[in-house]
């Protein structure tokens, strides 16, 4: 009986050394460089375009709903 456990866990110890020593062949934690840095690029926003009457009518009509609702 003693016998068999013995094995059993020395095939326990055998298979997690094995599975450790070839599980990864180069371990690299930390991603590789890049050569352009993010903070170095500028975010161009788009140039605005002036509103037509109707668009300005119709936030003029919803600002003034809002204020008179406010109130």
């Amino acid at each position: 009986m003693k016998m068999t456990i013995h094995r059993i866990y020395l095939l326990i110890i055998l298979i997690c050394s094995v599975a450790c020593f070839t599980s990864c062949s180069k371990i690299d934690e930390v991603p590789p460089r890049q050569q352009q840095n993010s903070s170095s690029k500028h975010y161009k926003m788009p140039d605005p375009t002036p509103l037509s009457v109707n668009e300005s009518d119709s936030v003029n009509s919803i600002k003034n709903e809002y204020r008179n609702n406010t109130n």
